[in-house]
């Protein structure tokens, strides 16, 4: 694993961790992922990458990075870590 891979899986570790906006946002900082893009990235890889429609058209960037939280924060996809760590 090299470096940045092993990066990242220490950055979605700490945001499965986190429990509201404000825990997300300290990561980002800590970790100094300050673009919007890679924001959102991290979320999704947290949350093993769900698929996610816009039934509303196309968002801005921070409207997104702002649903990505929400999604993230109504923990539907934790289901998807128990199934990852029972091999499914």
């Amino acid at each position: 694993m090299d470096a940045k891979s092993n990066n990242e899986t220490i950055i979605i570790a700490a945001l499965r961790e986190c429990k509201d906006k404000k825990d997300i946002l300290k990561v980002f900082k800590d970790y100094k992922k300050n673009t919007i893009n890679e924001q959102i990235s991290l979320l999704e890889k947290s949350m093993y990458n769900p698929q996610t429609f816009y039934s509303s058209g196309k968002i801005n960037k921070n409207d997104e990075l702002d649903l990505t939280i929400d999604i993230f924060l109504m923990g539907d996809w934790k289901i998807n870590e128990y199934y990852d760590k029972a091999g499914l």
